[in-house]
C-alpha cells in the first residue's frame, strides 16, 4: 500500500513538474473546449519516449446504449498541444461491462499497460463493478 501511496505521489509531482517546465508555473492549457464531457483523467508521462504524455478520460458513449467510453489522448509538448481523442475501451455488449467503461485508472509496468474501470450491468446505473484490463502496443485485452 505504502508503494502505491509512493508511487501515485511520484506521478503527481513528476507531472507537475513537467507541465511547469521544471522551473516556473503554468495558467495551464485548455484541452477540451466544451461540448462533450471528459473527466476522471489518469496521466502518465513516458520517459523513455521525450516525456510524451498520455491520456485516458471518460466521455460520452457512442451509442444508445453506452453511456460512458473511455478514450485516450496524447501530448508531446508538455500538455500545450494534444492528439484527437481515440477510443480506447469501450463496453462490451452481453458483457459484465455492457453500458459504460468509465473512470479510468491507467499504470504501466515494463511494456505493459494496466487499467482499471468502472461499469455496471444495471440498466439503472447503479451497483458499479470494478474491472480490470491489460494492454501492450495497442489492444487492451480484458
Amino acid at each position: 500500500m505504502i508503494s502505491v501511496l509512493l508511487c501515485f505521489l511520484y506521478l503527481c509531482i513528476r507531472t507537475q513538474a513537467i507541465l511547469n517546465g521544471l522551473n516556473g508555473t503554468s495558467s495551464g492549457w485548455q484541452i477540451y473546449p466544451g461540448g462533450a464531457y471528459h473527466y476522471g483523467p489518469s496521466i502518465l508521462i513516458d520517459e523513455n519516449k521525450d516525456n510524451l504524455i498520455h491520456m485516458w478520460t471518460c466521455s460520452q458513449g457512442t451509442g444508445s446504449t453506452q453511456w460512458d467510453v473511455i478514450r485516450y489522448h496524447n501530448s508531446s509538448d508538455s500538455g500545450k498541444t494534444w492528439s484527437l481523442d481515440e477510443i480506447a475501451l469501450e463496453p462490451t455488449s452481453g458483457s459484465q461491462d455492457t453500458y459504460s467503461a468509465c473512470d479510468p485508472g491507467v499504470i504501466k509496468i515494463k511494456s505493459y499497460y494496466y487499467i482499471g474501470y468502472t461499469s455496471t450491468t444495471n440498466p439503472n446505473a447503479t451497483q458499479n463493478q470494478l474491472f480490470f484490463s491489460t494492454i501492450i502496443d495497442t489492444k487492451w485485452k480484458l
